[in-house]
């Protein structure tokens, strides 16, 4: 139901389908700076979908997959809106790696202002009718790390190296 929900580092172990029924602008998963929002293990061959939510304000130093880490299984993230993620790097990650993009797709989706080290977007995933914008990672940039996109839109998304010691 419609709410701001304090959760963090909530691990999901068993398919399920998690749904926002009033959309995202209604429905909040905050983990208020203190720690990752989703991570899942589940079995290979089964499915989680999360359905409009805003997953906002992850915080992890140096772990990946900020919002939303996916292990094992697959993913279906719809109508989702993902911001305010800092420090840690990937906001929604893909663990198993560039042979299995397919078991991460976002669609509909919003992804925006994450403040990061590494990789201020998707990593090993499939985006498909999303946005991505006002996103910035001061070591690895990108928005779409070894992913597939279609018919998105990405502007205004930046970072660099500039400041590092080396």
């Amino acid at each position: 139901s419609p709410g701001t929900y304090p959760e963090f580092n909530i691990t999901i172990s068993t398919p399920i389908s998690i749904i926002g029924e009033e959309g995202a602008e209604k429905t909040i998963v905050d983990q208020q700076g203190k720690g990752r929002g989703f991570i899942i293990n589940i079995p290979e061959d089964k499915m989680v979908k999360i359905v409009g939510l805003t997953i906002q304000n992850a915080n992890g130093s140096r772990t990946a997959g900020l919002q939303i880490q996916l292990n094992t299984g697959e993913l279906e993230l719809h109508k989702c809106i993902i911001q305010g993620s800092v420090n840690g790097n990937h906001v929604i990650s893909n663990r198993q790696g560039p042979e299995l993009n397919h078991k991460l797709l976002v669609q509909d989706s919003i992804i925006r202002n994450n403040r990061v080290e590494n990789m201020a977007g998707i990593v090993f995933g499939v985006a498909r009718n999303c946005l991505f914008y006002s996103n910035s990672g001061w070591n690895a940039a990108d928005v779409l790390r070894q992913s597939e996109a279609y018919n998105c839109t990405i502007y205004g998304n930046g970072g660099g190296a500039l400041g590092n010691p080396w």
